[in-house]
């Protein structure tokens, strides 16, 4: 995570002119943190990653649906099951609309929601 926090400040100090760099990092940061769960910064820096990918994409975007996908999981941990299966319908939302109906993301959009609704009961 040290390295995660060392990229995210070259990136803020402007030497880098990336966005999607600045959105990665978070993203990047966030996994750490769900990792140690640490679930309050793993929300925070997915949504800022979330919060750029909005500006850059639009909300018809992989790289959006991902997002959402990655907070549903946070949320499932948690055991914000209703967050979670919000955030997971976005991301199979935005995924039905842009890939192929067999493609493997949507098996996983599938298999997030189930799990979502089994364990909400």
């Amino acid at each position: 995570m040290d390295y995660q926090r060392k990229r995210l400040q070259i990136i803020r100090s402007g030497l880098v002119n990336e966005n999607f760099e600045l959105a990665d990092t978070y993203d990047e940061l966030s996994v750490c943190f769900k990792n140690l769960l640490e679930y309050d910064s793993a929300i925070y820096y997915n949504l800022e990653g979330l919060k750029i990918k909005l500006q850059l994409f639009g909300k018809q975007s992989i790289h959006v649906a991902n997002s959402y996908n990655a907070l549903g999981i946070i949320h499932h941990e948690l055991g914000n099951f209703d967050l979670s299966i919000l955030n997971q319908k976005n991301a199979l939302k935005i995924n039905l609309a842009l890939l192929d109906k067999n493609h493997q993301q949507l098996m996983i959009n599938y298999n997030n929601l189930s799990l979502g609704y089994s364990a909400k009961g």
